[in-house]
This record gives structure tokens, C-alpha cells and sequence, in this order.
């Protein structure tokens, strides 16, 4: 499936080519920086001169994209907890002179809790696995 646009802007329609969807961001993407600010330079001498732009506002597009975003859990909240605080302990360790603590590596027993919470089949078997 081709854009309607992608097929008008350079004229395909009439030469009856049809590139595949690659092909347009195969060839933008080896342009530069001052390539594109060149371009975009150009463009708005033309729209100042045309009179259809002052060049005074910026307008974005953008696109959203759908993805598997889901909200904390409270063992996936725990998990994270473990793991930054461990990670906070190990470069306290790395510091000069070294810290006088002690502490114990608890990510495999976090991960491994919080792995059997996430896969429980059960509610109830959720609720025994994080106490609540």
C-alpha cells in the first residue's frame, strides 16, 4: 500500500512507478543537517515571496504510537525499589574512601517474587504471593 501523496509529490502516478515504503527513508536519510536547513531555508524564501508563510510560527506534526504501556503494579513498584537501591549500594561501594555498610544482594529473590506475582493464573494466589 502506497500514500496518495507519496505517490503525487514526485510525480509516480503519471510514470506509473511505485516505490516501496523503504525506498523514501533509504533516501532522506543519508541527507545532513545543513541539507535540511538548506531545504527548509528555501522553502521559506519561497513561502515569504509567495506570501503564504511569514515564517514567524512553527508548526509540528507528529505521530503517535500505540505501545504496551501498562500502570505499576505494586510488585513491579517493589522491583524497581530493590533494584535501584541495590544499584545505589554497589556505587557507594565504588566510592573513596569506602563506606563502612553492609548490605545483602536481594535482586534474585525480588525478581524471582515478583516474577511468580505477575504470572500468578489465580487473584487469590496474587494476593497470598504479595501479602496483601
Amino acid at each position: 500500500m502506497h500514500s496518495n501523496s507519496f505517490q503525487l509529490f514526485p510525480c509516480l502516478c503519471q510514470m506509473g512507478q511505485y516505490p516501496s515504503s523503504s525506498t523514501l527513508q533509504e533516501n532522506i536519510k543519508p541527507l545532513s543537517e545543513e541539507t535540511w536547513e538548506a531545504i527548509h531555508l528555501s522553502l521559506m524564501q519561497y513561502a515569504r515571496k509567495a506570501g503564504i508563510e511569514n515564517g514567524r510560527k512553527i508548526r509540528i506534526d507528529s505521530t503517535a504510537i500505540d505501545s504496551d504501556v501498562h500502570d505499576p503494579t505494586d510488585a513491579s513498584l517493589l522491583w524497581d525499589g530493590v533494584r535501584i537501591i541495590t544499584r545505589w549500594l554497589e556505587e557507594g561501594h565504588a566510592l573513596t574512601p569506602r563506606p563502612d555498610y553492609r548490605y545483602s544482594n536481594h535482586l534474585r529473590v525480588v525478581k524471582k517474587r515478583h516474577l511468580a506475582v505477575v504470572n500468578a493464573k489465580k487473584e487469590e494466589d496474587r494476593a497470598l504471593l504479595t501479602g496483601i
